[in-house]
């Protein structure tokens, strides 16, 4: 079986294309756990490409990458002048993803 990408045949690859297809036509807040690099994003992004929002943005954000102060600015942006790094406004990734989908990582530590 392959859906966008993902190739599975064993029981659980098919549980998983089976929660799939009931989530990506619903309205919800996914959570997806897992090691790194078992592909929660190409899952992340089978349900974007596949739901109602498919044609708005997809956004991705590294979160374990950031700060807490960075993460603020790269979420939520902020206004010329109220941040020292830059100098121009800026678009939060929460706000460049309206009606579409926030892909939110956290690295394990």
């Amino acid at each position: 079986m392959v859906i966008n990408g993902i190739i599975g045949q064993s029981i659980v690859m098919k549980d998983v294309f089976r929660v799939l297809d009931i989530v990506v036509h619903s309205d919800v807040t996914v959570l997806m756990i897992g090691e790194s690099g078992t592909g929660k994003e190409l899952l992340g992004r089978a349900l974007h490409k596949n739901g109602p929002r498919a044609s708005q943005s997809f956004v991705s954000v590294k979160c374990g990458a950031l700060s807490s102060e960075m993460m603020e600015l790269e979420l939520f942006g902020h206004e010329r002048g109220t941040c020292a790094i830059e100098k121009r406004s800026i678009e939060g990734r929460l706000e460049l993803a309206n009606k579409g989908t926030d892909f939110l990582m956290k690295s394990a530590r």
